[in-house]
């Protein structure tokens, strides 16, 4: 299909593996065999399971394809008529392949996307109105991302947690939702630091934040200890994608000589980058100071005070610090109540909270994540009526 060549807009679509192969089809000369090309064409259709789905297949690609018309409609301005009708006719270009393509090879063209109907200018409106709601190419279609080798891998299965399986803690929940809410609504908005002991939900309630909130462009990607050096690089890089980002950072510790306390503090609060206007840094950590102070950092600087309040300014820089506190017996005992309510829990209250307390003595102590572990246990056990025994 020779015209998927002459596209210009979406001649991105021609990274993908099937409208290469097509685009590179060549067919015999009598039409009667398949060539090598057409042979490669068919082997990738069929290596995915879309010789009955093509047209929908192809739509996707399009979906995906992370062109000029569609960063801008994402950014929310208006591209040029002469940008428009190119874009409308290299739309019209991709779908008349499709067709011949399901005529040529008999490859079912299958349904076509309500949002593809109509003339090709129907369509580039309809896609405007999709890049503006949903933001574009891989960002309208993933939440979270990792970032790699200066580029942005999408994570295939994130944390699906919800606000509402996150019990308690409302008062650590609501500052973190105002500042974020705020953040997607334009509003100035803080990095925040979530610090407390392990198992209390600091992770678990950035990502279902980010589930709530993914219809409202709202990303997030996940900074290692590889690339924290790189902060600033890749606040830049995502400077130039019109989504909501959260940068984060999650169980942050270092030590006093860490070259990338600097980075992070210059990032924070002050660079010659100017600020970020599109991304703010969310960090874990089990320490309200994220540096690590030792004996030597006392004894041995010669200028000791100023030593310590170098390291410990690290934590000061983020606007926001909320401390995710270990749960009493009250507080873990609601947990598990209101989880065994969720997950239709059999047993009797009485038990239940006599079994959960026993669960926190053998496992080292209470927290959410104790009280949920203790209840998916006892689910199972009940599921498959046993004893519940540890």
């Amino acid at each position: 299909m020779k015209e998927l060549k002459r596209l210009t807009i979406l001649r991105g679509i021609l990274n993908d593996p099937v409208v290469r192969a097509l685009a590179d089809a060549e067919p015999a000369d009598d039409g009667r065999n398949l060539t090598e090309s057409e042979a490669i064409f068919l082997h990738e259709v069929y290596s995915r399971g879309i010789e009955d789905t093509f047209v929908e297949y192809m739509s996707g690609v399009i979906l995906d394809d992370e062109n000029e018309y569609a960063r801008q409609c994402a950014a929310g301005k208006v591209p040029s008529r002469r940008m428009t009708v190119e874009f409308a006719d290299n739309l019209a270009k991709a779908m008349n392949a499709a067709c011949d393509a399901s005529e040529t090879y008999r490859v079912d063209y299958g349904t076509l996307p309500d949002m593809f109907k109509g003339n090709p200018l129907e369509v580039a409106d309809n896609l405007a109105d999709y890049y503006r709601t949903n933001g574009y190419g891989r960002y309208s279609r993933y939440m979270a991302f990792r970032y790699e080798d200066g580029d942005l891998i999408p994570v295939e299965n994130p944390v699906r947690v919800r606000l509402k399986d996150l019990k308690d803690y409302e008062y650590e929940k609501s500052l973190i939702l105002n500042n974020i809410t705020g953040f997607l609504q334009g509003y100035p908005s803080l990095n925040m630091l979530l610090y407390g002991s392990k198992g209390t939900g600091k992770s678990s309630t950035i990502h279902a934040v980010l589930n709530e909130y993914f219809d409202q462009k709202l990303r997030l990607v996940q900074i290692d200890d590889g690339s924290l050096g790189k902060i600033n690089e890749i606040r830049a890089k995502i400077e130039a994608i019109p989504m909501k980002w959260l940068v984060f950072v999650d169980d942050i510790s270092m030590s006093g000589d860490d070259k990338r306390i600097s980075q992070l503090k210059a990032s924070l609060e002050g660079n010659i980058a100017g600020d970020f206007k599109n991304s703010i840094i969310v960090a874990t950590s089990n320490r309200r100071h994220i540096v690590k102070e030792t004996f030597s950092d006392r004894n041995d600087a010669v200028h000791g005070k100023d030593t310590m309040e170098e390291q410990l300014s690290l934590s000061d820089r983020f606007g926001i610090s909320i401390l995710f506190s270990l749960t009493d017996k009250n507080t873990y005992l609601s947990i598990v109540r209101q989880l065994a309510e969720d997950s239709n829990i059999q047993t009797g209250t009485d038990e239940l909270e006599a079994m959960a307390e026993r669960w926190a003595l053998v496992k080292g102590g209470r927290s959410p994540r104790r009280a949920k572990q203790f209840i998916e246990f006892l689910s199972s056990c009940e599921a498959r009526k046993i004893e519940p025994e540890f």
